[in-house]
């Protein structure tokens, strides 16, 4: 059996008393690497006033080193405490190695800043990297180009580059050449689980940062509002460490704080976990992301995740588990809420049966599943439940074709008219196909060949 390697995680961001969920997912990690390793996390924190020194803790299995050093102020603070940070690094490293030695493997998570110095502390040290940030990306939270710049050496370097989704590896492909592997973002598995029972409440979640520019929080509770003008049925929570000022201030706005909206400040893991399994849903709408761990989180409670289909999200997430809305679009948000929360009609069309009814399940849009039936429940009311599934009807001529052609004879006699909810160009399938799945679209939708 090989031996355990002596791996130490450098984190560009990690978990601190004034920040606890910065950079969870990368605690995460090193937990799990903790599992089959020696890990030491080795971190830098500016806190204001006091002096450089190391903190030493010890977490399921990992060795956790923060460096905490002064901020600084006056005119020339930038220059002051960027030789800080070096003293900080400096002070990191030394610490690490008067404890465990010489690192087997250095794995550096999100490349700038540490990974800026890792060519003068590790030379001739494998390294892996792990990154997460959105900065690579282009758009609005894009990385300043000599940043970006500084950084591309560094993949270079790298052994093996692990970035959290397909998207975000190959931009960093794009950037450096480099190859990579998708290694996506960790879940407790004895933390987050399914519930005993099926979430007894209407009750809707949104869990992040409430960094505005990403995770459009106010679009959300627009949205949200949207619902609210034609349902009062349901709960929205929002679970932040962030900023949520404005955020409470357009639900106090809308008439929704403490009535609709419920904010909710930081929760441990353990917290976040109980809060899940009693949701209908998590509700995230983000303009750019790549593989929050909260989405995982949620599909091990049990829990579906409404979200965009932005950057790495959509690898992972499909109609299997959740519903996908575009990027900024209100309406559709609404809708798929309105989608999860409707979960239930399979329950109530069993519930309104006759004597000798039957009720044929052919679809389950909402992601929520129905109450499970005892068989003893369909003999008081003499009930049939049946399954369909168009596929089984495929190459079976007096199942599919011949029951087509009636059909297309039927209608064009007039005899039946079909509604016609939207109409779209070929050309734009595409946008149909996202109507129809945040369901935002009612009677048939068609494709016009002219268009």
């Amino acid at each position: 059996m090989q031996r355990p390697l002596n791996i130490l995680f450098l984190c560009s961001w990690y978990p601190s008393p004034n920040h606890p969920t910065l950079g969870n997912f990368i605690q995460k990690h090193a937990e799990a690497a903790g599992k089959f390793n020696k890990v030491t996390t080795l971190s830098l924190h500016a806190t204001d006033g006091g002096s450089r020194f190391v903190d030493r803790t010890e977490r399921n299995g990992i060795v956790e080193l923060r460096v905490f050093y002064p901020k600084n102020r006056g005119v020339f603070k930038k220059i002051v405490q960027f030789f800080q940070w070096r003293k900080a690094m400096a002070l990191g490293v030394k610490t690490h190695r008067n404890l465990f030695g010489q690192p087997d493997v250095i794995h550096l998570n999100v490349v700038f800043p540490l990974g800026l110095r890792v060519k003068k502390f590790f030379q001739g040290i494998p390294m892996v990297i792990t990154e997460h940030s959105s900065g690579l990306h282009q758009g609005p939270n894009a990385y300043p180009k000599w940043m970006v710049k500084r950084m591309i050496p560094v993949f270079r370097r790298a052994k093996m580059i692990l970035p959290v989704s397909a998207n975000l590896g190959e931009r960093i492909k794009a950037l450096s050449g480099a190859s990579y592997q998708v290694l996506p973002n960790v879940v407790h598995e004895e933390v987050f689980t399914i519930g005993e029972n099926s979430p007894h409440l209407n009750r809707l979640v949104h869990i992040s940062t409430a960094f505005e520019p990403a995770k459009n929080v106010l679009g959300m509770l627009r949205a949200v509002n949207l619902l609210a003008e034609t349902r009062t049925d349901f709960e929205f929570h929002i679970i932040s460490d962030g900023d949520v000022s404005d955020a409470r201030k357009l639900a106090k706005s809308m008439g929704m704080l403490d009535r609709v909206v419920f904010f909710h400040g930081t929760k441990s893991t353990e917290e976040v976990a109980s809060f899940l399994r009693n949701c209908k849903a998590l509700v995230l709408f983000s303009n750019f992301e790549n593989f929050p761990c909260v989405i995982p989180e949620a599909w091990m409670s049990g829990v579906p995740v409404i979200t965009t289909a932005v950057n790495g999200i959509p690898e992972f997430a499909n109609e299997s588990n959740g519903i996908l809305v575009e990027r900024g679009n209100e309406a559709q948000l609404a809708e798929a809420m309105r989608a999860i929360l409707d979960g239930k009609t399979f329950d109530a069309s069993l519930e309104v049966l006759a004597p000798f009814g039957r009720l044929i399940t052919y679809g389950m849009a909402s992601r929520t599943a129905p109450t499970p039936i005892h068989p003893g429940a369909l003999m008081g009311g003499t009930k049939t439940v049946a399954g369909f599934w168009l596929a089984h009807c495929f190459g079976k001529k007096e199942l599919m074709a011949d029951v087509l052609a009636e059909l297309f004879a039927l209608i064009s006699k007039g005899a039946l008219k079909p509604v016609i909810g939207a109409t779209y160009g070929l050309s734009e399938a595409k946008a149909a196909h996202e109507a129809m799945l945040a369901r935002a679209t009612t009677g048939k939708v068609t494709l016009d060949p002219a268009r």
